[in-house]
C-alpha cells in the first residue's frame, strides 16, 4: 500500500509541476463558465502539445488510483485487527478531517480559482492517499504492515 501511495504522490507532483498549464472545462455545476471566459478559452488559450493524450491518461490514472485507495480504505475498515490497531476514534477523526479538507478545496476550486487546472482533478485521490498514508504509519508503528 505504501508503494502505491508514494507512486501516486510522484504522479501528483508531476501533474502539479509539469502540467500546470493545462486548463480544463468542467461540468457547469462544478464551475460556472461566463461568456467572457468561454470567449477567452476558445480564442486565446493555446493547448499544450498532446493535451488530449495527457487528459485521457490522467483521468484513467486518477480513477485507477482512486479505486485502489477506496478498496484499501474499505479493507482497513473491514479487517478487525487493523481497525483495532488504528482505533475507531482515530479512523473517524482522520476521515472527518479528510472530508473537511475535501469540502474546503471544493469550495475554493469552485468559487475562488480562476482556472480549473488538471492537477485539481487529482485532489480527491490525493486526500484519500494521504489518509491511507497516515493509517499505514499508525499500522507500522503498532507492528502491522
Amino acid at each position: 500500500m505504501v508503494y502505491m501511495i508514494l507512486l501516486f504522490q510522484f504522479i501528483f507532483l508531476l501533474q502539479l509541476f509539469f502540467h500546470y498549464n493545462i486548463i480544463i472545462v468542467v461540468n457547469p455545476f462544478f464551475k460556472h463558465i461566463s461568456e467572457e471566459y468561454w470567449v477567452w478559452f476558445s480564442s486565446e488559450y493555446s493547448p499544450v502539445k498532446n493535451e488530449n493524450l495527457i487528459l485521457a491518461a490522467s483521468y484513467i490514472t486518477k480513477w485507477l488510483f482512486l479505486s485502489m485507495f477506496s478498496i484499501n480504505y474499505i479493507k482497513i475498515l473491514s479487517i478487525p485487527e487493523q481497525r483495532q490497531k488504528i482505533g475507531i476514534k482515530r479512523i473517524l477523526f482522520y476521515t472527518c478531517i479528510a472530508c473537511l479538507i475535501y469540502g474546503v478545496s471544493f469550495i475554493v476550486f469552485k468559487y475562488f480559482a480562476f482556472h480549473y487546472r488538471l492537477y485539481m482533478t487529482f485532489v480527491s485521490a490525493e486526500i484519500l492517499s494521504l489518509l491511507l498514508w497516515r493509517f499505514a504509519i499508525i499500522l507500522k508503528k503498532n507492528g502491522n504492515h
